[in-house]
Order: C-alpha cells, then sequence, then structure tokens
C-alpha cells in the first residue's frame, strides 16, 4: 500500500521519527537510510519513508504488512 502525508518538520527530523518509530518502537531492520530514504524490514513486511518534496515535507510510505503502523505513525506528525 502506498501512503502520503505533509508535515510541518524538516525532511531530516521527519526520517529521524520514522526511524525511532518503526525501528525503534516496533523493532523492524533497518535497511537503508540516507537523507531523503529510510527503509524497514521485519514480520514478512515492509516500510519504506520517502521524502518526495520539501517547504512542505511531503513523505510518501510504501508499505507490506505495516499499514497499521504506518497509519499510527502519520497520525502522530505535526500539520
Amino acid at each position: 500500500m502506498l501512503y502520503e502525508s505533509t508535515t510541518k518538520l524538516p525532511p531530516a527530523e521527519a526520517l529521524a521519527r520514522a526511524e525511532a518509530f518503526f525501528a525503534g518502537e516496533y523493532g523492524l531492520d533497518r535497511q537503508s537510510r540516507d537523507a531523503r530514504e529510510a527503509g524497514f524490514t521485519g514480520g514478512g513486511g515492509h516500510v519504506i519513508v520517502r521524502v518526495v518534496r520539501e517547504d512542505p515535507t511531503t513523505l510518501e510510505l510504501e508499505t507490506r504488512e505495516w499499514d497499521v503502523a504506518v497509519q499510527s505513525f502519520l497520525a502522530q506528525l505535526p500539520r
């Protein structure tokens, strides 16, 4: 599934929060991380968080098996 959302956070902070959320709270393994993308795997699925635009920061989240977690993450982002 593909999700998209905007946030007031700068891209680096949004990706740092994604890492804390998916790797920290959910225990997914970090597979990739750079200035525009962070990827996580585990539980038979994956989550990829991409910065697709700045000002405001627009995130695209691709997931398989982690839809509820992705929706929870998106709900906590400052708009």
